[in-house]
């Protein structure tokens, strides 16, 4: 079977779902959806996404019946193909994510052990990978981010309004001024699409990530560390269940972390800011 063809068929499917969903679920939110309220599965050839195409609660708002007989085909296709069609698939619809934490003696403690392992918990997608950049140094940095090319990237660390402070070669806390980060950030912005500064004070190197074509979540002042834990625990619940080719899915989970950060009467809510990108690629 003919990968381009293979190809066509996955991108029409989700392109369809998408636009029947009003861009809420695609081909790997909506497999965990179905899947959990059907009472039959149709696996992918043995990969982990099963897709109900029989009795499910309003399914014609996520696959009209065109759609329906598409995705019937390619299923057979699947189970053909198993092993072109796995990495056909997983190749379209993964997204990648790097957590880049980091602690620092001279300030208080974030605990990015326990931060990453949360992380990992809530993201359930069989199509969203999280790596963590360990130990968190700048080649480290640099070789971890050209390896995984992650379309969304969350730094953890302590700083201040003139950078990021990150680990040194001899594994001590180290200040990396902003306008070191301004040509890494500029290099990487054709794959990377949402940069995450769980920083206090990163504002203005927020600002200038944006400036590449990203959208960024930055920090305006200091902050509770159990604060941004939290933010950053629920943003990432939002993404895990909604579909990543929604241009506003970055703008969304802010919304809906900081709603629930409201809810708990948390310290700093507002010290949260979205910044949309000044330019589309």
């Amino acid at each position: 079977m003919e990968s381009k063809f293979i190809k066509k068929e996955i991108i029409d499917i989700n392109s369809s779902i998408l636009s029947a969903s009003e861009n809420q679920y695609d081909l790997r939110t909506l497999s965990n959806k179905l899947s959990k309220k059907s009472d039959f599965t149709n696996p992918f050839g043995g990969i982990n996404i099963n897709i109900n195409l029989h009795t499910v609660a309003n399914i014609e708002l996520y696959i009209p019946d065109k759609t329906r007989d598409k995705l019937k085909d390619l299923i057979e296709i699947a189970s053909k193909y198993p092993l072109q069609f796995k990495s056909i698939l997983t190749q379209i619809l993964t997204r990648n994510i790097l957590y880049i934490g980091s602690e620092c003696e001279y300030y208080g403690y974030i605990d990015i052990k326990n931060e990453y392992t949360e992380l990992t918990k809530h993201i359930k997608s069989d199509f969203i990978s999280i790596n963590r950049v360990d130990p968190p140094t700048i080649p480290n940095l640099v070789t971890e981010w050209g390896k995984h090319t992650p379309q969304i990237v969350i730094i953890s660390c302590h700083g201040t309004e003139y950078g990021l402070f990150l680990q040194d070669d001899q594994g001590k806390c180290k200040e990396y001024l902003n306008n070191n980060f301004y040509s890494f950030f500029e290099k990487r912005s054709i794959y990377t699409e949402c940069v995450i500064l769980s920083s206090c004070e990163s504002k203005e190197l927020g600002k200038q990530i944006s400036n590449d074509g990203k959208n960024v979540i930055c920090i305006n002042r200091k902050v509770d560390i159990r604060t941004a834990t939290e933010y950053t625990r629920n943003f990432f619940i939002y993404i895990n269940n909604h579909s990543l080719e929604n241009n506003n899915v970055y703008e969304n989970a802010h919304k809906y972390s900081l709603e629930i950060i409201g809810f708990e009467a948390m310290t700093d809510q507002f010290a949260f800011e979205f910044i949309k990108p000044d330019k589309i690629f």
